[in-house]
């Protein structure tokens, strides 16, 4: 009897992504550009199954569109072939979009996996849309850089803008805090810092996004900085490239 891919579930919304693991946890992805988060998807897919030792079946949804990716444990990807009757994805779902085909329905047939999503050839790029960042004010000087990003002495997290915060006193982690936009406003996310994060002198429980306030300072250590959303400039998008 063949043995059926597990299948990962990736709910893709702009640069960011809810990958729902064959446990059914959820591990969230980040990047600075899609590119960069389709990249991330299908390397963290190739490490699942090079460490479950099964092949992966990655569905996208959202802004990568329906995508349906084979992805073995030596690393080959390739598209997915038809879904089987008892997995089929209900077309628009999210992380709760699988559901039970009914007894003897036949399988659909399985997309073509799109450029966007292609480990090599060509590429799709999809849409036109401005960035959005944040400027960091600390002591007069600005710093401004795309969301999501990391702070720090000397910040360091996959998928996120570095950016580093000076301390005399060296009383700001390495990786300090994670600045985000949920859509609405400015969050920020405390790393299990060693001296904390403050907002208006209350600490951040570690782990926890926090909504603040659009100018907002932020009290990392011995360091006071004000967190400013920035619209950038619009990604080249539409048409294709080589990459």
């Amino acid at each position: 009897m063949t043995m059926q891919p597990v299948e990962l579930l990736a709910t893709v919304n702009g640069t960011r992504c809810a990958l729902r693991l064959p446990d059914d946890s959820t591990e969230i992805l980040g990047a600075p550009s899609s590119r960069e988060l389709r990249e991330k998807i299908i390397i963290r897919a190739r490490a699942i199954a090079k460490e479950r030792r099964e092949d992966i079946e990655l569905a996208t949804t959202g802004t990568l569109g329906e995508v349906r990716l084979l992805i073995t444990p030596a690393g080959a990807v390739s598209a997915a072939p038809a879904v089987a009757a008892a997995n089929v994805v209900a077309a628009g779902g999210g992380a709760a979009g699988v559901v039970s085909a009914p007894a003897g329905a036949a399988s659909p047939p399985a997309p073509v996996a799109p450029a966007q999503l292609e480990a090599d050839g060509e590429t799709v790029l999809v849409n036109r849309a401005p960035r959005v960042g944040v400027v960091v004010t600390v002591d007069g000087n600005e710093t401004v850089a795309p969301l999501p990003a990391v702070l720090g002495r000397r910040p360091q997290k996959d998928g996120y803008t570095p950016i580093e915060v000076p301390s005399p006193s060296r009383e700001v982690s390495r990786s300090h805090v994670i600045v985000d936009h949920d859509g609405t406003g400015l969050v920020v996310t405390d790393l299990d810092s060693s001296n904390g994060t403050y907002v208006d002198d209350h600490p951040l429980p570690p782990g926890d996004a926090t909504r603040i306030r659009d100018g907002q300072e932020v009290e990392l250590g011995d360091v006071t900085v004000t967190l400013t959303t920035a619209t950038l400039g619009p990604r080249r998008v539409g048409g294709s490239e080589r990459g």
